[in-house]
């Protein structure tokens, strides 16, 4: 089984070791909703995609997993700007 990397520990540390966060104000009524492509549902959930990182790529020499952020609609679960079916991995 290959090791979950942290990628967020190069990330500039802030007080008891939480990544710094830049605050910003956005008026959201003057910006463009966004909406699943395949269904239309204007609601996204965040999920974890994890990608395989040979040894030979490995910052540590050793095959791990690498983890990122995506979003998926909440109605058919297609990633966020998919704008054909969800291929999936069997």
């Amino acid at each position: 089984m290959p090791k979950l990397y942290d990628m967020t520990k190069h990330l500039p540390k802030k007080g008891l070791g939480q990544p710094m966060q830049q605050q910003i104000n956005i008026d959201l009524s003057k910006t463009t909703p966004q909406i699943c492509h395949l269904c239309g549902c204007p609601v996204f959930i965040p999920g974890i995609q994890l990608h395989k990182v040979s040894a030979l790529m490995s910052p540590t020499g050793q095959e791990l997993l690498a983890q990122s952020q995506i979003f998926l609609c909440a109605n058919c679960k297609a990633p966020y700007g998919s704008k054909e079916g969800v291929k999936t991995n069997d």
